[in-house]
């Protein structure tokens, strides 16, 4: 087997200085509401849990899921 790593495209993104940037411009900007790849860091979800109302989705339920809070 090998040992390079396997990753995932997303939640690498999420964790990015930028994305963090834009958590916190999304703390101040009400309503906000954060939508999450299942697969992004438990680290990336808490912070961004602290910071703004957070949904977390996979990739079979994300319309059903966002669809669910536009209807509340």
């Amino acid at each position: 087997m090998s040992n390079e790593l396997i990753g995932c495209s997303l939640a690498d993104a999420a964790a990015s200085p930028t994305y963090m940037k834009f958590l916190e411009a999304a703390s101040i900007s009400p309503p906000s509401l954060h939508v999450i790849y299942i697969n992004t860091s438990l680290e990336t979800k808490a912070y961004g849990h602290e910071l703004v109302p957070t949904i977390i989705w996979t990739s079979s339920n994300v319309v059903q899921t966002i669809l669910q809070v536009v209807k509340t």
